[in-house]
């Protein structure tokens, strides 16, 4: 293979992909160094790996790959996991499914979607609140004595 960059003359016209400007009087020192590394970099050569790496390598990649493969023990045990991953989402959706029939066995219907679930708290709580109220939960308050003449602290 062979990669050399052609002299350019038209470098330093505005052309198609290369937008250079003209160069002035002053920048003609930079610009000679710039032309001078882009020569030494357009003759350079790619180099590759030296020919006696190649059967090295090629030698080296065989031995890995007729190297034993795992043992036994190690595919039972990645295949005894693999179940067990299996297993444990079979038995998660069957949970699920089941506690959704008891739902429905329960309350006779899956739980309702987020519109009438407010209505129903509502609902919820105002029947929460009257049971509770039955039952003397909550303490009432206690009316204020009619005995009293006067309130204390009053003149």
């Amino acid at each position: 293979m062979k990669f050399e960059n052609p002299p350019n003359p038209s470098y330093d016209k505005l052309d198609g992909d290369h937008c250079r400007p003209q160069a002035s009087p002053s920048d003609a020192e930079s610009l000679a160094e710039e032309r001078e590394l882009e020569q030494r970099l357009g003759r350079l050569r790619p180099r590759g790996l030296r020919a006696e790496l190649r059967p090295r390598v090629l030698a080296a990649v065989n031995a890995q790959l007729l190297t034993a493969a795992p043992s036994v023990w190690l595919r039972r045990a990645a295949v005894g996991m693999a179940a067990s991953l299996f297993f444990a989402v079979a038995l998660n959706i069957a949970a699920t499914q089941a506690a959704d029939r008891h739902i429905v066995g329960l309350f006779g219907s899956l739980p309702v979607p987020n519109a009438n679930a407010e209505r129903a708290m509502a609902e919820y709580n105002a029947l929460t609140q009257k049971l509770l109220a039955e039952m003397n939960v909550f303490p009432k308050k206690s009316p204020l004595p009619t005995n009293l003449r006067s309130v204390p602290g009053e003149g």
